[in-house]
């Protein structure tokens, strides 16, 4: 009869070991972000899921906290700031009373002296690593083409949209506009001016 009584309270242990088993499977990954000699990305020694490897590339060397479960990157945070860079090159943030120190690919695309949108890796302390710069196309029609060292779609992003841009060189930058990427000449992209309506939530990332 005892061992009756037992058998309730060991299927109840066994319910919460095998519970808890999955969630010590599920615990966030920390780890410098480094990309090997085959060009994956890893966190620490981990290869990381193609759907978090490309965002994670401006975070070479820096350190960061992933759900590989998720897929999802959980520190720093990814976010959208507006600003405008001062005499120092810093930028001064709306809203806030502190200035950010920009890095990353796309920080040398930030233009002086007018309001812009930015998608950054808000860091601690007072940096940024810039993903992309708002920006919007000049003429009613813009080729976007392949680029000789990185490739890329051949499409066209209809004139005067916003777009971001994500990095230059050549006389040419790199511009995204929901699933259409390449590169188009510099003259055919504005960046910054006042900030364009709806850009954030028109530009899926």
């Amino acid at each position: 009869m005892t061992a009756l009584r037992r058998i309730p309270g060991l299927l109840v242990a066994l319910l919460l070991a095998t519970l808890a088993a999955p969630a010590a499977g599920r615990d966030p990954l920390v780890g410098r972000v480094v990309v090997g000699a085959d060009g994956a990305v890893r966190v620490g020694q981990t290869p990381v899921p193609a759907a978090l490897s490309e965002g994670l590339r401006p975070l070479v060397g820096r350190e960061v906290e992933v759900d590989l479960a998720a897929e999802r990157v959980l520190r720093p945070a990814r976010t959208e700031v507006r600003g405008s860079l001062d005499d120092d090159g810093l930028l001064v943030v709306a809203g806030e009373r502190r200035r950010l120190t920009l890095s990353g690919a796309a920080a040398g695309l930030v233009p002086r002296g007018r309001a812009v949108i930015l998608d950054v890796w808000r860091l601690e302390g007072d940096e940024a690593v810039v993903v992309a710069v708002e920006g919007r196309t000049t003429g009613d029609w813009n080729l976007v083409h392949a680029h000789p060292r990185w490739p890329s779609p051949t499409s066209l992003v209809r004139g005067r949209k916003p777009i971001w841009v994500l990095a230059g060189a050549d006389g040419r930058v790199l511009v995204q506009r929901g699933d259409t990427r390449g590169w188009v000449d510099r003259a055919s992209v504005v960046l910054g001016e006042a900030p364009s309506a709806g850009l954030i939530d028109g530009l899926p990332r």
